[in-house]
């Protein structure tokens, strides 16, 4: 494999010559357990899921369609428990640190999880948008994301006009993303479990060795091929191989890395043809929401603003809930700036794409987890 990035060898060479090498990784795995503790206590998406999120949406819905103004009354399981976990972070990141390049890379991961435990600490306040703006802040892609946003939100395509004739969860229809998504990944031999989810704001959702489906959710059989790529492709099956390498950054994630492997979803379904015509629309109307949840702008008047724009009101709602599930997560706002990171990294140097598929990596860690991918394929 080729290695991505100009600097490619000078890290390699920066990476093999570190003194006490065994002592190296043997201080890595240290810390790859304890971000592995702390992840699964700050559990971000989890604890930031409203118990009642489907029935809001239909509630909100149905008071839009009749020409009324409503605002989402989410419910929350226990808060967890965080006291001294922002305390753990900092010390796991400073001894991080002075391990090299990928000690770095963890490092900038458990400042990253300290910010997203801030940010469920917060739930269901007004600090939540803010906090959630800088851990999912689009950066320079800022602009570029906005146009692209612009552009999908009048997107149309063949498909518009097919019927909404598929069940998610109908286990007796191999159409369902249920029983395909199960075909699917029996196909590819991965160890992964199918189950079926009520309340789930997307069609899918990837746990650990898990993918829920959306329960009883009216579709078109485009939606379920375009889901079971989009699960697969960009998320199971880089689980798959992080679970395989021996470095455990690969399956706690990178700083940004759930935002790009994000981007690499969409960078497979545009690959695919599936970036167009409804799903283009909805991504559309997602960024918009996120954004302006980010900048503080009242629910009701962003659904007003997806409606006045175009957006079907069943879209604007849902786009809108998930937006300011939490009192204002918007992590939506990030998918498109990702998937313009991926798409010009794969641009300028295509052995990127091996590596973003190895497990939650950004293309900023790219370059460097490429050179330690290289020297253990050679080892």
């Amino acid at each position: 494999m080729k290695i991505p990035g100009s600097r490619g060898a000078d890290r390699a060479s920066h990476i093999g010559e570190q003194p006490h090498f065994r002592e190296l990784y043997a201080a890595l795995a240290e810390v790859d357990r304890a971000l592995g503790v702390a992840q699964r206590r700050v559990a971000l998406l989890a604890n930031l899921a409203p118990r009642n999120f489907a029935s809001e949406v239909q509630r909100i819905r149905a008071a839009f369609e009749r020409g009324r103004r409503a605002r989402p009354g989410f419910v929350y399981g226990e808060p967890p428990n965080l006291e001294g976990l922002a305390s753990d972070l900092s010390t796991v990141a400073d001894r991080a640190q002075a391990l090299g390049p990928l000690g770095v890379l963890y490092a900038e991961r458990a400042r990253e999880l300290a910010l997203e435990a801030e940010i469920v600490a917060a739930r269901g306040t007004c600090l939540v948008g803010a906090l959630a703006s800088r851990r999912y802040d689009p950066g320079p892609h800022a602009a570029d994301a906005d146009v692209l946003a612009n552009v999908l939100a009048i997107s149309r395509d063949e498909h518009d006009g097919a019927p909404f004739d598929v069940v998610t969860d109908d286990a007796d229809d191999p159409r369902s993303l249920l029983c395909r998504m199960r075909d699917e990944i029996g196909r590819r031999k991965l160890a992964v479990r199918v189950i079926v989810a009520r309340g789930l704001a997307p069609l899918a959702a990837v746990g650990d060795s898990v993918v829920q489906i959306a329960a009883a959710r009216r579709v078109r059989v485009r939606d379920v091929e375009r889901t079971v790529l989009h699960e697969i492709a960009g998320h199971l099956e880089p689980a798959s191989r992080a679970a395989t390498l021996g470095l455990g950054l690969l399956r706690v994630g990178t700083r940004r890395g759930s935002d790009d492997q994000e981007g690499y979803a969409l960078f497979t379904e545009r690959g695919a043809g599936h970036l167009a015509g409804a799903r283009a629309r909805e991504l559309a109307a997602r960024h918009i929401a996120a954004r302006a949840a980010h900048a503080g702008v009242g629910f009701e008047d962003t659904v007003t603003v997806l409606l006045d724009r175009g957006v079907a009101t069943g879209v604007a709602v849902q786009s809108a809930c998930r937006a300011y599930r939490g009192g204002g997560l918007g992590r939506e706002a990030a998918y498109l700036p990702a998937l313009l990171r991926v798409e010009r990294a794969v641009s300028r140097d295509p052995a990127i794409a091996s590596v973003l598929a190895s497990g939650r990596v950004s293309v900023a860690a790219a370059p460097i987890l490429g050179v330690w991918l290289s020297a253990r394929d050679e080892a």
